[in-house]
């Protein structure tokens, strides 16, 4: 984690995306939720389909590079992973604040 003039922590990310005709959407969609979240991002790794440069990704947060890996999709990610790993999700709604129902009143004869 880095901490900031303010005091204020940011945990470091490291961007993995798999090569394709979507790239350059994902790295977007990535940034951006690393940006939402106040993630400061450490390192941007692009692989192929095989998985190659995903162990090098892990040595990033277990050498302490980074704190946690963010994928595009959750199907990006090896099925033998293990630190942990977020997904900007597409259609996740906006965080919007939970409204309390009004309380009602109850009105006593005298």
């Amino acid at each position: 984690m880095n901490i900031d003039a303010g005091g204020i922590q940011h945990l470091r990310a490291v961007i993995y995306i798999l090569t394709g005709a979507d790239q350059a959407k994902h790295e977007r969609a990535c940034i951006a939720w690393c940006d939402k979240k106040r993630y400061q991002v450490v390192g941007l790794v692009i692989d192929d389909h095989l998985s190659s440069r995903w162990m090098d990704v892990c040595r990033m947060t277990t050498n302490g590079e980074a704190d946690l890996i963010v994928v595009y999709d959750r199907n990006d990610r090896p099925p033998n992973r293990l630190p942990r790993v977020e997904s900007p999700e597409p259609d996740e709604p906006p965080d919007v604040p939970r409204q309390r129902r009004p309380r009602s009143v109850r009105r006593t004869r005298l």
